[in-house]
């Protein structure tokens, strides 16, 4: 379920689940995201391997991509999602996903059209260069388009140009400075 919780109050109520709002049940929600307007709720489920929009008012859910809506890469784990009002994407951190003899989809930083569902590769280890992705979540924007990424693994911050896909290390706690 998504609650809305009253920031002057901390109280919680549902705004969108198997019992309030229509369309596909959540399996596990990971992380969420709000359109610049504040008209939709953008929602990754890792379980499902989907990205849902969510309407505010009534908790209505719909399926923006997933691996059988939009076209592109799989979806194999996706964690965290930011919204990109400058050109109304959606950024996905998806850590890829494993079977027992190894990685069946490599980690990547997605861009998602919300209308199509289509996917694209940002940055993965194959396109771009730099630090290797790996487990890696928590995602913000800088003015620019520029993504920043937390890296766990690594204990890194690492910056990620849209244009050239490249990854650079913004900071390392076992690096000094």
């Amino acid at each position: 379920q998504i609650l809305a919780v009253g920031p002057a109050t901390g109280d919680r109520s549902v705004l969108s689940s198997g019992s309030v709002g229509s369309g596909p049940d959540f399996t596990a929600p990971s992380s969420v995201t709000v359109d610049a307007a504040g008209s939709i709720i953008y929602v990754t489920d890792a379980t499902a391997n989907t990205v849902f929009a969510v309407d505010p008012t009534s908790g209505d859910r719909s399926i923006v991509s997933s691996n059988g809506v939009g076209a592109g890469p799989e979806l194999g784990n996706p964690g965290d999602i930011v919204f990109d009002a400058e050109d109304g994407s959606l950024i996905v951190a998806d850590s890829g996903s494993s079977s027992g003899g190894g990685a069946t989809n490599p980690p990547y930083l997605l861009r998602i059209d919300p209308v199509s569902g289509t996917r694209e590769i940002l940055t993965s280890n194959t396109v771009g260069s730099g630090p290797a992705l790996s487990f890696f979540d928590g995602l913000t924007l800088e003015q620019g388009g520029t993504v920043l990424l937390g890296q766990g693994n690594t204990e890194a911050v690492l910056r990620v140009d849209p244009l050239t896909h490249d990854r650079t290390t913004v900071s390392q706690f076992s690096v000094a400075g």
